[in-house]
């Protein structure tokens, strides 16, 4: 009895081993399988999915090489690692003309990355080197003389602007004091948006109390603090419009007793004469 009671323990010990033996080879089977099955989906995601046709526009001031280089991006790569927030960091803190970065998906595998860049608005001179801003104020080239920037940006105009702590190329610009040199930003940024803007030859905003502007190297226009800034730019163009193109001398836009704007004129017009 003893002897068929030790035979079924045994029988029930080696049912045992080869159940779990059965369990573990099921298991074994099944991560071959998937291992397979995710092999063949990579290699079937990398042939069919993987970059084939990159298309860059709008670069004007850098290469191709250049932008995939610095974007981290090459043909073979997977389509989906494409992203455009990524290329818009990237591209942005490298490039000092890249303004924004668009990434449109052809699929399967064609990316076509269009730049926006920045346009030269103005210059100024710190330390005897010229630096080249955008409207914003982004530097965007640093030069040895005015000469080399306007042969680079011809359009751009000299600004007298407040001291500058920090000027960076591809970092907007640091002022030293922001009591002496707030609303600068934005007054250069509506001044050239302004239909006066084309006729400016001189634009000095180092005292933000007292801004002023020469039109074509005949009309100096005071304009006084940012306040109604936008209104004094239109009332200085009304002004320049009711005299003719050979009128020289002086607008001084100020406040009277009431509190209304109005403009001064100190000018010679031969035509008018």
């Amino acid at each position: 009895m003893a002897n068929e009671r030790s035979e079924a323990a045994e029988f029930t010990r080696f049912q045992s081993a080869s159940e779990k033996r059965s369990f573990i080879m099921k298991i074994v089977v099944w991560v071959f399988i998937f291992l397979f099955l995710l092999a063949v989906a990579f290699w079937f995601g990398k042939n069919l999915f993987s970059l084939k046709t990159i298309v860059v526009n709008g670069s004007e001031h850098y290469s191709y090489t250049q932008i995939l280089n610095a974007g981290n991006i090459a043909e073979g790569d997977l389509i989906f690692s494409v992203s455009e927030d990524d290329l818009n960091q990237n591209l942005t803190q490298q490039f000092a003309y890249v303004r924004s970065v668009k990434v449109e998906k052809e699929y399967p595998g064609t990316v076509v990355i269009t730049l926006e860049e920045e346009t030269p608005e103005f210059y100024f001179e710190m330390q005897g080197e010229y630096f080249l801003l955008s409207r914003e104020l982004k530097v965007l080239e640093r030069f040895a003389t005015s000469a080399k920037l306007l042969e680079a940006a011809p359009d751009a105009r000299l600004v007298q602007i407040p001291e500058v702590s920090r000027a960076v190329v591809c970092e907007t610009l640091q002022f030293a004091q922001d009591s002496k040199s707030r609303h600068t930003d934005e007054a250069l940024d509506m001044l050239a948006s302004s239909r006066m803007y084309d006729g400016l030859s001189e634009i000095d905003f180092s005292n933000r109390f007292d801004m002023i502007l020469v039109y074509e190297n005949r009309l100096e226009i005071s304009l006084g603090s940012f306040e109604d800034f936008a209104y004094k730019l239109d009332l200085a163009l009304g002004m320049i419009h009711a005299y003719s193109e050979k009128a020289v001398g002086t607008f001084d836009i100020i406040y009277d007793a009431d509190g209304e704007l109005k403009g001064i004129a100190t000018v010679s017009d031969p035509l008018a004469e």
